[in-house]
């Protein structure tokens, strides 16, 4: 093992300790979650980092044993999510619900890289359910749906990030609005 490999190696685990650390202060900081999820996936122990992502988003995970794909807001509904986050939800409740989805998207993208399509596919849409303008989970099931060779539906989802993008232009991120930049069709990227 190199040096950097060591002192990376020691990085991360202090992260590990830093964000139990933040856990245990506040059980409810579902960012730290994430990030704890981020460090153990980056450490290669990906049950582990699943299992994080699903205690931090506690009961939101029920909305896993649902198939009903038509719960996904597509382009049609544009105008209403950005209404709905811009009017009807103030600065926190629109954080906790991004947060949400980010955690669904990494999840998704664990279960990507295990070749599970259909339970990737299952977290981006929950991903959307909770934030309908999480840019990545939309960017991501088109990716998934491209992957199975449905080739309809994968357009259909890319038109939607699209939409979406075009429609809103901002994205309400962890440090507030910023621009979120065009990158074309990608798959499985975490948040």
């Amino acid at each position: 093992m190199t040096c950097t490999a060591r002192r990376d190696e020691a990085d991360l685990s202090a992260l590990e300790t830093r964000f139990r650390n933040e856990i245990a202060r506040d059980p409810h900081d579902i960012s730290a979650y994430i990030l704890l999820g981020h460090v153990l996936a980056k450490k290669g122990d990906s049950i582990a980092a699943e299992e994080v992502y699903r205690v931090g988003l506690g009961n939101e995970c029920s909305w896993f044993a649902s198939d009903n794909g038509d719960s996904v807001p597509s382009s049609a509904g544009v105008a209403s999510v950005r209404s709905c986050s811009t009017q009807d939800m103030n600065e926190t409740t629109f954080r906790k619900k991004r947060q949400r989805a980010a955690a669904h998207n990494n999840l998704g993208v664990l279960h990507q890289e295990r070749g599970d399509l259909d339970g990737a596919e299952r977290c981006f849409r929950a991903a959307i359910h909770c934030c309908p303008l999480h840019l990545p989970s939309r960017k991501n099931l088109a990716g998934i749906l491209e992957l199975r060779g449905d080739s309809d539906a994968a357009e259909a989802a890319h038109a939607d990030v699209f939409s979406v993008e075009s429609a809103v232009g901002v994205v309400v991120g962890y440090g507030g609005i910023r621009k979120q930049p065009v990158r074309g069709r990608e798959c499985a990227k975490p948040y």
